[in-house]
């Protein structure tokens, strides 16, 4: 038969991990850049990538908060990308 299973810490981090969402909901902001420029557009995925990453900063050492920004990150690169694809497709 196992013990009890303490959950206090899950809970924390639980929690923790909701305020960061609530902490970087709508403050990453825009970015801008010239599609056709691809310095541009690395420079405009390291400004949000830099931007999650101070906002998540505070919430560093939760094991949930790490993956969630990089999930986060991930969906801002494409999306930075495809707006970039798109807009030189509409260019031609």
């Amino acid at each position: 038969m196992v013990g009890p299973v303490d959950l206090g810490g899950f809970s924390r981090e639980i929690e923790e991990a909701r305020l960061a969402l609530d902490a970087i909901h709508g403050r990453v902001g825009t970015v801008r850049f010239n599609p056709a420029e691809p310095a541009s557009v690395a420079a405009a995925i390291a400004e949000m990538e830099r931007r999650v990453d101070e906002q998540m900063r505070p919430f560093a050492a939760n094991s949930f908060v790490g993956p969630m920004a990089e999930a986060m990150k991930e969906k801002c690169r494409e999306a930075i990308h495809d707006r970039a694809v798109a807009a030189r497709l509409q260019g031609e």
